[in-house]
C-alpha cells in the first residue's frame, strides 16, 4: 500500500530529492512549498502527486495544504517538516526581528504543523502516522555564528520530545528528529540570511 506523504520546502534541495525518491518509490507525495508552480518531478502523475502553496509561517497555509492533502488522499501517513532558514551571523549584529523571523521559520511552524499532523493522523481510519523532523548538527552543539538557529532547532528537538510523551499508543502516531549534517545544494544558499559581521577582537 503506497505512503502518502507531505513534505515541506519540496521546491529544491532535500525536500525535492525525498519527494523525488518517494514517488520513485510508489508511494504518493504531497509536495509543498511557497510557489509550487516551480516544482517538477519524474514520475508524477495526477493520481500520485499534488503540488500545494505552503509558506509555513502562516497559519491558514497549513489548514489549508492538510485540508487538500485529505480530500485528494484520503489520508496522511508521513509528514516531514523539512522548510527551514537559515540566519548566520554574530549575536551582535542580529535584530530582535531577525531573531524572530528564525524562530517563526524553524520552530513556530514546525510545533504549528506537528499540531495539525498529530490531530489529523489520530482522527483519521486507520489511525496513525509519523511526523519526521529534519534537524541538523545545530541542535546537538552550538555554532558560532549560529546561535538563533542552534538554538531554534533544539527548541524543535526538546518540542519533539516532549509532544511524543504525550502521545497515546492506539493512536500509532509517531515523532521522530533526523539529525543531518549540511548538505551542498542551491537551497543551503539560498534559505541563508547573514547579517553584517562584526570584527570583535
Amino acid at each position: 500500500m503506497p505512503l502518502v506523504v507531505f513534505i515541506t520546502g519540496a521546491g529544491r534541495g532535500l525536500g525535492h530529492a525525498l519527494a523525488q525518491a518517494f514517488l520513485d518509490a510508489g508511494d504518493y507525495v504531497v509536495a509543498t512549498t511557497r510557489n509550487p508552480t516551480n516544482m517538477s518531478f519524474t514520475n508524477a502523475k495526477s493520481a500520485n502527486y499534488l503540488a500545494l502553496k505552503l509558506d509555513v509561517v502562516i497559519p491558514s497555509d497549513i489548514t489549508s495544504a492538510f485540508d487538500a492533502a485529505v480530500s485528494k488522499f484520503g489520508r496522511i501517513d508521513v509528514v516531514i517538516n523539512n522548510a527551514a532558514h537559515g540566519l548566520v551571523g554574530p549575536l551582535e549584529t542580529l535584530t530582535e526581528e531577525q531573531i524572530q523571523q528564525q524562530f517563526d521559520a524553524n520552530f513556530f511552524s514546525v510545533a504549528s504543523i506537528t499540531k495539525k499532523a498529530v490531530e489529523t493522523m489520530r482522527g483519521q481510519k486507520p489511525s496513525g502516522g509519523r511526523v519526521i523532523q529534519i534537524g541538523s548538527m545545530a541542535l546537538v552543539a552550538g555554532f558560532p555564528l549560529l546561535s538563533a538557529m542552534c538554538a531554534s532547532k533544539w527548541a524543535v528537538a526538546g518540542f519533539t520530545q516532549s509532544v511524543a510523551a504525550e502521545l497515546k499508543p492506539e493512536w500509532n502516531v509517531k515523532l521522530t528528529t533526523v539529525v543531518i549534517g549540511a548538505l551542498d545544494t542551491e537551497a543551503h544558499e539560498k534559505s541563508k540570511h547573514c547579517s553584517a559581521l562584526l570584527s570583535l577582537h
